[in-house]
């Protein structure tokens, strides 16, 4: 007993396919189909126009990208450049470029290191001994941390800093760091603030005796 089949879906199309076929169409109409909606979903290199891989990021396959890396050149002398090179130039040029950048001035201090101090021992009662000593005491280092926070937005340098409250240079880079990431407890923005107040009453009497004398 043969088993009865069916047209293919195909238009055009005369063979005859199984009853168990869920595409609808032969073989060859099938892989045709097939085909035609791989290819709709395909990527392709812009520069060989080879398939690529529905992982690949960008529009080129890997051996243009080489090629392409391998003829990058330096924007300023020609230089042939590494593939990794991002920045479009040679180490030569590019560290001439880096030189060009002028840093931003200090601002001119518009107080002194040691009025900053006093304004410190005024808020806190702190005795300059303990201030400047070598002891490690927690409310001891919050109020150097803001000392070293203010010089530094006063315009002074990690050294001058460090000469007034007997630290290094580097002890002075650690605190202005900490005191970055101490700015967003409010307890710390009211010593500061409170510190700023004092050192502007200062200040404000040394120009006026000044003035006076």
């Amino acid at each position: 007993m043969s088993i009865p089949k069916k047209p293919c879906g195909h238009a055009g199309c005369k063979r005859n396919i199984y009853p168990n076929n869920v595409s609808g169409y032969c073989q060859t109409h099938r892989d045709e189909i097939a085909h035609a909606a791989r290819m709709a979903k395909a990527k392709f290199c812009d520069t060989c126009n080879i398939d690529l891989m529905p992982r690949v990021k960008g529009n080129r396959c890997g051996t243009c990208m080489s090629i392409i890396a391998s003829k990058r050149r330096c924007t300023v002398c020609n230089t042939k450049l590494q593939t990794t090179n991002v920045t479009g130039m040679c180490r030569t040029h590019y560290l001439k470029s880096i030189a060009k950048v002028v840093p931003l001035p200090r601002p001119m201090p518009t107080f002194r290191l040691y009025e900053l101090v006093h304004a410190a021992i005024d808020v806190t009662g702190i005795p300059r001994e303990q201030l400047t000593g070598p002891n490690r005491f927690k409310p001891l280092v919050r109020v150097r941390t803001a000392i070293a926070h203010i010089g530094g937005l006063g315009g002074y340098s990690q050294s001058q800093i460090g000469v007034v409250i007997n630290r290094e240079h580097s002890s002075v880079c650690h605190l202005q760091g900490r005191a970055r990431d101490m700015l967003k407890d409010w307890k710390f923005n009211l010593l500061i603030d409170r510190i700023n107040a004092q050192l502007a009453h200062i200040t404000t009497a040394r120009k006026m005796e000044r003035i006076a004398a």
